[in-house]
């Protein structure tokens, strides 16, 4: 919140609707024209001046403006953190993934754009909601990308070889000739290779999640779409979008337990809440509708 250093420095510069300038400016630009005159006026002019910034600066109304505009700065500054930060995920996403993200972007903004026609007092709590969603969405069309690199390695017959090595290196260790130290190198070996192998598996495991995951966040935005086009009743889409929400507190903590998997560059939040949602996107402006503008011109 505004501290009252910034109430006062907002008074200085405050500028009415249609002013090209600040009223105070011109008030003590004049002052300043009539001390050059007579140097009392810049004694009255400076008391004029605090008790002008101390009135405004004190008003409630004149605050609340002040609060509204810094709200919309900041609010202004995270989405564009989080739209960074979610331009670097769709990257790592590749092609493929970038367009299932678009798929799923538009259902999720069909979705919003009916919810505020039949509901719009509580259209923000589930712009909000949906945002969540989309969320999890790219960090798991992100994650998938870089498992899938690993798991085409292993259909390569990276696996196989691996296998085989392991093998050879199994039978090495039967020797009882070898020395000590080339003993503990092979045995070093070994387990390298065994820990590549589980590694390759465990990708296997979690790319078949991913891909579930996937598919199931993209059917229930389908189905959310559906309902959304056909139910006109407030209370039953918005319930729903909770429900699907509500859900996703699995999903979003499997993926802050894999290391580095749908991750962005801070984006400027605390490391631990990396899973929250970027703010819900402002509503698209209402299309213009050409009939309106051509009455409008000729009137």
């Amino acid at each position: 919140m505004p501290g009252l250093g910034d109430y006062i420095k907002a008074a200085f510069s405050a500028r009415p609707l249609g002013m090209p300038l600040p009223p105070n400016w011109i008030g003590l630009a004049g002052v300043g024209l009539l001390g050059l005159l007579n140097p009392a006026w810049w004694l009255v002019g400076a008391g004029l001046e605090l008790a002008y910034l101390a009135w405004l600066s004190h008003s409630a109304r004149f605050r609340a403006t002040v609060d509204g505009a810094a709200l919309q700065a900041r609010q202004g500054d995270e989405r564009r953190r989080w739209a960074g930060a979610a331009e670097q995920l769709l990257a790592q996403a590749g092609a493929d993934g970038r367009a299932r993200y678009t798929a799923l972007e538009g259902r999720c903004r069909e979705i919003a754009e009916q919810q505020r026609r039949i509901d719009p007092a509580a259209a923000a709590a589930h712009d909000e909601g949906l945002a969540r969603l989309q969320w999890v969405y790219l960090r798991l069309l992100a994650g998938r990308a870089s498992i899938s690199r690993l798991v085409a390695e292993a259909g390569r017959g990276e696996a196989e070889r691996l296998r085989e090595r392991a093998g050879e290196l199994a039978v090495q260790l039967k020797d009882d000739s070898l020395g000590e130290g080339l003993r503990t190198s092979i045995q070093g070996q070994l387990e390298i290779v065994q820990t590549r192998l589980a590694k390759q598996r465990e990708a296997g495991d979690k790319l078949a999640y991913v891909e579930a995951e996937l598919e199931r966040i993209a059917e229930q935005v389908a189905l959310l779409r559906d309902q959304a086009l056909l139910t006109t009743e407030p209370g039953t889409l918005a319930s729903r979008i909770d429900e699907i929400t509500a859900g996703l507190g699995a999903t979003s903590q499997w993926i802050e337990q894999q290391a580095g998997l749908g991750h962005a560059p801070d984006p400027g939040v605390a490391p631990s809440s990396v899973v929250t949602p970027p703010p819900a996107a402002e509503p698209a402006p209402p299309t213009p509708d050409p009939r309106r503008q051509r009455r409008a011109t000729r009137a």
